[in-house]
């Protein structure tokens, strides 16, 4: 089982934790490593294995035409913690007091998440709330906006160039429109596009993110591949993982951020030493065969290897289930619209009900018309 970001992010937490014994569990940072015992008590330790970090993408010469870029979400698609300071007013029997206290108590909440991004929330710390979501997955998605949106705006005078989901990044426009100038709607998913897009630019930044206090995004390691120069919030991992190779260039605060980017643009033969260095530690230790090495002397008996070439396979789910009518899925449509209106108190049964009793008055009083 290759480690995601944090528990919160787990599917199937129960049923991994009846079988703890069954899975081996390669890790990406030390921080997941370190807090594996308290996630799964049982688990084998033998069995609990650093990973790292591993990248296919190779330098290639081309014209540097962007000067900063940035690849990633800005991680506000997610709605939860919006809905439900929205829906509060409308709890029947909360005075304004009252809905001030929640609000006061979700940012207290917040400040001890940012200072221990691990931590259990629980339901009775944030009363009402009903979120798609885990809270503590609503909570790691805000602080990691409200970081990188901050981070990004010190930067989008410099020819800053942004690659993401249009989705997320189009709500910007609302806050910071030279920002939103930045966003480019050209996607950036397959190698191929990262490899261009990396190449392509001088410096690309790696960016906070709201649980991640040790490890860094896989995205870390392209760059680093890359002709471009990394430009990271600090990283304990990435300062190890680097050490003997290169002093990679780190900030601890927006103004720094800002403060090196003019500088690594204005200076071309650093930014050509910190590449070059950059390069030969992801050969040194960042490419994928040993790694696969590691994970068949991990758990024995499996071969990653073969002389054959592969081949892969793209299966389409679509053909294996049974399509819905339309009239199914609008039915589900307005059972879930009803649902919510129930949950935040905005109607009432009886409101329903009169609906319901007036639709189908109106259906039989076309039909008879039409008879």
């Amino acid at each position: 089982m290759f480690r995601c970001r944090f528990l919160c992010f787990f599917s199937n937490k129960e049923q991994i934790k009846k079988c703890p014994d069954r899975y081996y569990f390669f890790n990406f940072s030390n921080d997941t490593y370190s807090t594996l015992a308290s996630w799964f008590p049982e688990a084998i330790p033998a069995r609990n294995i650093i990973f790292g970090h591993a990248t296919d993408l190779r330098s290639v010469k081309t014209e540097q035409d962007i000067p900063i870029s940035f690849v990633g979400s800005m991680g506000n698609w997610n709605k939860d913690i919006v809905e439900y300071f929205r829906k509060i007013p409308h709890i029947r029997g909360l005075s304004f007091d009252e809905q001030n206290a929640l609000k006061d108590n979700f940012l207290n909440l917040l400040r001890r998440f940012r200072n221990d991004p691990f931590m259990k929330i629980q339901k009775e710390d944030i009363p009402h709330m009903k979120g798609r979501f885990p809270m503590e997955v609503s909570l790691i998605h805000l602080i990691t906006c409200l970081e990188r949106f901050k981070s990004l705006s010190a930067m989008s005078d410099l020819g800053l160039s942004l690659y993401g989901y249009p989705y997320a990044y189009s709500e910007i426009v609302l806050y910071d429109e030279k920002l939103f100038g930045c966003f480019d709607f050209t996607p950036s998913v397959t190698l191929q596009d990262s490899t261009r897009l990396y190449n392509r630019s001088k410096v690309s930044l790696n960016l906070p993110h709201g649980h991640a206090r040790e490890g860094f995004s896989w995205r870390v390691c392209d760059i680093l591949a890359s002709n471009a120069v990394l430009l990271s919030c600090k990283q304990p991992d990435l300062v190890g993982l680097s050490k003997g190779y290169v002093k990679l260039p780190m900030f601890e605060s927006n103004a720094e951020a800002r403060e090196m980017a003019i500088k690594l643009l204005k200076d071309k033969k650093w930014r050509e030493d910190l590449s070059a260095a950059s390069q030969q530690m992801i050969e040194d230790k960042c490419r994928f065969e040993p790694k696969f090495r590691l994970v068949e002397e991990s758990i024995g008996g499996l071969s990653l290897f073969s002389e054959k070439p592969g081949k892969t396979e793209w299966l389409d789910g679509t053909k294996y289930l049974t399509p819905l009518s339309p009239h199914v899925i609008k039915g589900l449509h307005l059972t879930r619209n009803v649902l919510v209106e129930l949950l935040y108190r905005e109607t009432t049964v009886k409101n329903i009900l009169d609906r319901i009793s007036s639709k189908i008055t109106k259906r039989i009083s076309h039909r008879v018309n039409r008879g």
